[in-house]
């Protein structure tokens, strides 16, 4: 499904990613891809350190805000191919 990191303008490949939970393991969040995203560590790191709150739609795209503000947008990860 991703050719690499989920994060707008990364090239990391997708064997160099972790799976970051969008529903955190600890408040019940699955393990199944619906709740996963491929981040590289350094984006995985920023992601927690600076509090990001990524929403995804029903078609993968992102809405990453940080403090109410948003930051970054993807389209579907389908688009990574073209």
């Amino acid at each position: 499904m991703y050719r690499r990191c989920a994060i707008p303008g990364c090239d990391r490949h997708v064997s160099l990613t972790e799976p970051h939970h969008l529903r955190f393991w600890e408040h019940g969040g699955g393990t199944d891809l619906s709740n996963l995203l491929p981040l590289c560590k350094h984006h995985h790191d920023r992601l927690h350190a600076e509090q990001w709150d990524v929403e995804m739609a029903p078609d993968r795209s992102l809405i990453i805000r940080r403090g109410g503000e948003v930051i970054m947008t993807t389209g579907p990860p389908t688009t990574q191919w073209a």
